[in-house]
């Protein structure tokens, strides 16, 4: 008789002993037995046989597993040693996190204070078996079922611009340490906030928005030096809208839902999610590669169909930016950037207050 691959018991080699044991045997089994071990040419597997009787042999293949620790993307050992903290793990967030670490960067800073609910499976990379949850903990534990080694650190805290800055300072000295800093909780003034703490503390920003109804999605990148701060580009965003006499869409009531003209509701999808998602992985990737073309816009408007100022799905808007020294914006965005400035050094004075 012989008992196949699939039916014979799982060893744990370690030893002789140990192999022998794994197959349910014991060094004084009668009768006598013989253990054949048959490694291939290239040492790629190897091949168990125990005979217990001329009738009965059990059969048990190993795969010997390269050293590779599952690195396939070819990312420079200078890039992959990056932090990247990401803010909101929502259906856009929980995707970047995992194209990231897909994509060979393996430093993550993970941050949000909610839990995973029914309601958020349709778009999210969790399942059931992470709802009640904290979304941060149970990305990480999802991540690090990817890639094991990787160095991945949570905050179950939400940064809420509508508190003291020190409530969170702690959080600061957290986000401040990475290269680069995502906002992916689809909210304006916590987008501001990031902005301007990366701005303060010199670090590469991205933050992305999914409009309502998945009409699109909006990319914005700030690199100290280069670009224009992350304020003046939503004044140049909301300018432009204003020019064309069009409302910015939003993100919707947590569920990017909205009405079509008949009112029949639509809502965006996962498809919709994880292309922002994407989008904004790539462009974090290409600042960590230190690969950003220059003549990349920094404020980019997507469209995935027709509507509001897109004509058709895939069309592309590239937003003139000005800088600093170009003419001075209306008032109430001069008073919008100067209350997300105040409140980021309130952030950084708290942080630096700590002891």
């Amino acid at each position: 008789m012989l008992i196949s691959q699939s039916e014979a018991p799982h060893p744990q080699p370690g030893n002789r002993v140990e192999l022998l044991a794994g197959f349910g045997l014991e060094e004084s089994s009668t009768p006598p037995y013989v253990v054949i071990v048959a490694l291939a040419p290239d040492r790629s597997a190897l091949t168990v046989y125990v005979c217990l009787t001329p009738d009965t042999v059990q059969i048990r293949s190993l795969v010997l597993l390269p050293e590779e620790a599952g690195h396939r993307s070819g990312r420079a050992a200078t890039a992959a040693e990056q932090k990247v903290a990401i803010i909101g793990l929502g259906s856009v967030g929980s995707s970047v996190a995992e194209l990231l670490l897909r994509s060979g960067i393996h430093r993550l800073v993970l941050i949000d204070g909610d839990v995973m609910l029914p309601g958020n499976l349709e778009r999210h990379t969790l399942d059931w078996r992470d709802v009640g949850a904290h979304k941060a903990e149970a990305v990480k534990r999802r991540l690090l079922h990817i890639a094991p080694r990787a160095d991945i650190e949570i905050i179950t805290s939400n940064l809420n611009w509508q508190q003291s800055a020190r409530v969170y300072a702690g959080d600061i000295d957290e986000i401040a340490a990475c290269t680069v800093i995502v906002n992916a909780t689809g909210d304006v003034p916590t987008g501001l906030l990031l902005g301007a703490l990366a701005e303060q503390h010199r670090k590469a920003f991205v933050s992305v928005e999914v409009f309502e109804g998945g009409l699109g999605c909006l990319t914005a990148r700030f690199i100290p030096g280069r670009d224009p701060t992350y304020m003046q580009g939503r004044m140049a965003y909301e300018t432009y809208c204003e020019e064309r006499s069009v409302t910015p869409p939003s993100s919707g009531v947590r569920t990017y839902e909205a009405l079509t003209f008949d009112g029949a509701p639509i809502q965006a999808d996962a498809a919709a999610v994880t292309a922002a998602a994407a989008q904004t992985a790539r462009i974090a990737l290409d600042i960590l590669d230190d690969r950003v073309e220059a003549t990349t816009s920094p404020w980019m408007l997507t469209g995935y169909r027709s509507g509001w100022l897109f004509s058709r799905q895939g069309d592309s808007i590239a937003l003139d930016v000005p800088l600093p020294t170009q003419p001075t914006p209306p008032a109430r965005d001069l008073k919008l950037a100067e209350w997300a400035t105040g409140l980021a050094q309130e952030a950084i004075d708290a942080a630096r207050s700590q002891p």
